[in-house]
């Protein structure tokens, strides 16, 4: 199963070329959901309801969503992610169900389950089931769905009610997403015990408590530059990193300090420069957490300049 290693990610930006405006929410519902079934050429595109966990037989159920983001406004970037769904039947006590970026494209197809839904249907033209993301044509590199092995989030779900994922692991995939909308491919719900753990959430098409996805973008907009205040020439590389990054900057931008923020506001780190630099300016920096950083670089042209 294919795998990607953790990231830092820094979206750049210095206030003498860009500033940010207030944050944008937008509230977004998905384009298709599914649930694919162990057992058999089974799906659930046009049910009420989406499974994840194994069964009280020992088969398992895992849950495809996708959300289309064409309304982000273009330049927006996201800065918060909450997914929410209502969980409606469960005989299972609290499990952990894990949220993993899905790596190809799937079908919603028509099959119907009756009843609680929780058997499926036989899957028609297009559904996406155990060994097909679309029945009966394309199938699945792995089966059980091509997802990121590391989840972007998890959550505990107990008994029936709403829960959320909403870990920086969501910021990173729609941040991707939004660059190139063609690696959006929603997210897989599982749990990983294999004992009893299904969880039965409300899908798209129940009219009682759909899923949700909540997002917060900011977005960057040019401001004016001065003629004696030239543009500082700092770089951030590269980005994304796997952990290790470069600042750099020629001569002129004399930087004194560098603070590095989470997206919550925490200072991660705090490095001041005592003496103008005579040459090139240029500083490794190890983040140990993948995450979205922002960066405060103080220099003696410019203050505050941020990379975000």
């Amino acid at each position: 199963m294919k795998k990607l290693l953790p990231l830092i990610f820094i979206t750049f930006l210095s206030l003498p070329e860009f500033n940010y405006v207030s944050a944008q929410d937008y509230t977004l519902h998905p384009v298709k959901d599914n649930s694919i079934f162990s057992e058999g050429p089974y799906s659930n595109g046009k049910g009420d309801y989406l499974f994840a966990g194994f069964t009280v037989h020992g088969p398992e159920r895992r849950a495809l969503i996708k959300f289309n983001l064409t309304s982000i406004a273009p330049n927006d970037s996201v800065i918060s992610a909450e997914l929410t769904l209502y969980m409606s039947k469960t005989i299972a006590d609290n499990r952990t169900v894990y949220l993993h970026r899905i790596l190809n494209e799937w079908g919603e197809g028509s099959s119907d389950a009756l009843y609680e839904e929780g058997a499926g249907a036989d899957a028609t033209p297009g559904s996406a089931t155990w060994d097909d993301a679309f029945f009966d044509s394309i199938a699945w590199e792995t089966a059980g769905g091509d997802y990121v092995t590391d989840a972007s989030d998890s959550t505990d779900v107990g008994q029936v009610g709403s829960y959320t994922w909403n870990g920086n692991g969501l910021v990173i995939d729609l941040n991707d997403w939004l660059e190139d909308s063609t690696l959006n491919h929603g997210w897989l719900l599982r749990t990983a015990s294999s004992t009893v753990s299904a969880k039965r959430f409300n899908s798209r098409e129940n009219s009682s408590n759909p899923p949700v996805l909540e997002i917060q973008t900011v977005k960057k907009t040019p401001v004016g530059i001065s003629a004696h205040d030239p543009v500082p020439k700092i770089k951030v590389y590269p980005n994304p990193s796997k952990g290790k990054f470069i600042i750099e900057g020629p001569t002129y931008n004399r930087i004194i300090s560098i603070r590095i923020y989470s997206l919550s506001g925490k200072l991660i780190k705090d490095m001041q420069f005592q003496n103008p630099h005579s040459s090139m300016f240029k500083q490794s920096i190890t983040l140990e957490q993948k995450g979205i950083y922002i960066i405060e670089i103080n220099d003696f042209l410019h203050k505050n300049i941020t990379i975000y």
